[in-house]
């Protein structure tokens, strides 16, 4: 793996930016079923209900304990990064489920 291109302070903060104003929709992986779900509903297609969850959903298989050491001192002000990009798709598809309370979980 190569060594990480360092980001500068305001990549952060224009990313924030860009999910809340760049797309119309943003899903996570671990909410699958309510992200197919507010999307169909923002598509007004039908979609087939996901079985995903984020107990036994799709993964890559990949835990932490199987990174080398190396690469995660790299790139761990990157997964800092990721870890507040992810919370704010998080809250977005909170705010579009609340849009679609069909898509809330039970």
């Amino acid at each position: 793996h190569d060594h990480p291109v360092p980001l500068p302070p305001a990549a952060l903060d224009a990313a924030l930016g860009h999910a809340a104003t760049e797309y119309a929709f943003v899903g996570t992986l671990e909410r699958q079923a309510e992200s197919l779900c507010v999307l169909g509903a923002l598509l007004g297609a039908r979609v087939a209900p996901a079985r995903g969850d984020k107990h036994k959903g799709p993964t890559t298989h990949t835990k932490a304990s199987d990174l080398p050491a190396d690469f995660v001192d790299a790139f761990a002000a990157y997964a800092k990064l990721d870890d507040a990009l992810y919370a704010r798709a998080d809250e977005l598809l909170t705010a579009h489920v609340a849009r679609f309370p069909a898509c809330a979980p039970p």
